[in-house]
């Protein structure tokens, strides 16, 4: 595929993702009637800023810069928000003052604010993976993995019978992780970000808003108490598959620069 149209897939990709995103986050923003309610909003309207700042971007001529990273760290931190308060797993038991925040949070925030400081000073960019250093690929990466936790998590505190009222949310936001550690994941394998990946992400993005709307619906039932003792066990699928996935990847890059050929 030419340059020409690569670029126009991005524009109207991420174009389209912030026009869904915008008529999901409106009714939102303007009655706040719970936390996640209002979290959701929120990480829309992230999301409309990231995928506004993507199709500007691309109309310049710039598939990637520190400007549209900079939103996109803000959409999956959104994200990432909507799920813990999903999750009503916020404050340290006691504890009603941010200062009181669960480690787990603390160090995720923190996270975010280093990833953000680090597009800010713009010294790295995705499209020069070859000649500059993984760690913020192997950080988003890392941010995708604790997103698709998250969704994890949320999911398995609910009984069978709350389910059905998150189970939707869990499959939109769920899938935007999903799609991102797919991308950087192969990034960090291949040193090298697939351009055809790339463009297709605002769809990704945009077919996940029916989800979410189909689980707005269902809002009412989204502060049903937790089914899971603090006692439970911790599980996680979406860690052992997220490092089988990369195992997985690692050998057969290795296997085909043994024994030559392309991919």
């Amino acid at each position: 595929m030419d340059v020409a149209s690569l670029t126009s897939i991005v524009i109207y990709s991420h174009a389209l993702a912030a026009a869904c995103f915008a008529l999901l986050c409106v009714p939102l923003l303007r009655r706040r009637e719970s936390l996640p309610r209002t979290m959701l909003g929120v990480a829309a309207l992230l999301t409309v800023l990231w995928g506004s700042a993507s199709a500007l971007e691309a109309s310049n001529g710039y598939m990637w810069s520190s400007f549209t990273d900079g939103f996109e760290i803000l959409r999956s931190a959104g994200w990432s928000l909507f799920m813990l308060a999903l999750l009503g797993n916020w404050f340290a038991p006691g504890s009603r003052m941010p200062f009181g925040l669960r480690p787990g949070l603390a160090l995720a925030a923190l996270a975010y604010l280093l990833c953000l400081a680090a597009n800010l000073s713009g010294h790295w960019s995705l499209a020069l993976l070859r000649e500059q250093s993984q760690l913020p690929v192997v950080a988003r990466v890392g941010m995708a993995s604790w997103g698709m936790l998250l969704v994890e998590q949320v999911y398995r505190s609910r009984s069978l019978q709350q389910r059905w009222a998150i189970k939707f949310a869990c499959l939109g936001v769920g899938s935007i992780f999903a799609y991102d550690f797919y991308l950087y994941s192969h990034a960090m394998l291949f040193r090298e970000v697939n351009p055809n990946i790339w463009a297709a992400r605002g769809l990704v993005n945009s077919l996940s808003v029916p989800l979410l709307a189909i689980s707005l619906g269902r809002s009412k039932s989204w502060s049903s108490p937790l089914a899971l003792s603090r006692r439970a066990v911790f599980h996680s699928a979406a860690l052992f598959g997220s490092a089988v996935y990369l195992l997985a990847m690692g050998f057969a890059g290795y296997y085909l620069r043994l024994v030559g050929g392309d991919w």
